[in-house]
């Protein structure tokens, strides 16, 4: 517990314990607590529902650059403050799927979402 007898020495206690903590952005971390750099994500902003959002990322330079995973993409929108639920990402990218708008590909175990070429004309 904090005592101070007058307010100039309370805030200089609490500058003292401010200084030992090391602060650590929560968008620096990924979802298994791994640092990440961030500036690599695309920035995706604006009032969008979750189709708009996926496609926002995936039609980006970093989401055309390879097939990207149903994790990657909510990390993505996650580190630009966007959430949406696992559920809702994950029936959002099937029936862009099936709607034509992304195409699905094995990646390992999981499967990685790319835009198709006429999602990117309409892009």
């Amino acid at each position: 517990m904090l005592s101070a007898a007058s307010r100039t020495e309370l805030d200089k206690l609490i500058d003292d314990f401010g200084s030992e903590i090391e602060q650590v952005p929560i968008s620096s971390l990924n979802a298994s607590g791994k640092g990440v750099d961030a500036s690599e994500y695309p920035k995706v902003s604006g009032a969008l529902g979750t189709s708009a959002a996926i496609m926002a990322v995936l039609t980006s330079p970093w989401g055309r650059s390879q097939p990207r995973t149903e994790s990657e993409i909510s990390e993505v929108l996650k580190v630009n403050a966007i959430y949406f639920s696992q559920g809702s990402v994950s029936g959002t990218l099937n029936y862009l799927t099936k709607n034509g708008r992304l195409r699905r590909l094995p990646k390992g175990k999981l499967f990685a979402y790319t835009p198709t070429a006429e999602a990117l004309v309409t892009a």
